[in-house]
């Protein structure tokens, strides 16, 4: 898990938006739906989740990514984002 530090550093390089890129997300070349600081971890509208590359996430496609991720290892757990695959942003 990524310090604090650095997710504030993320958070202010992202501008409060969601930086997911993946071309299957059905979004344009990045997601940029705004979040709220506050909302951090949570699956409201405009919550968010920094994955261990430390890119920040909506929660919808926070569980996107880690849907696939979990359907390409074969396992039901979910939350768990495979930050060595070459899809990981």
């Amino acid at each position: 898990m990524p310090s604090d530090e650095v997710v504030e550093n993320a958070w202010t390089r992202a501008r409060c938006t969601c930086e997911c890129d993946h071309a299957t997300h059905a979004h344009a070349a990045r997601c940029g739906t705004a979040l709220v600081w506050e909302q951090r971890g949570t699956a409201m509208p405009e919550g968010w989740k920094a994955v261990q590359t430390c890119h920040i996430l909506c929660w919808s496609c926070y569980q996107k990514v880690t849907t696939a991720a979990a359907k390409r290892h074969g396992t039901a757990q979910t939350g768990v984002a495979d930050a060595h695959h070459p899809d990981r942003r």
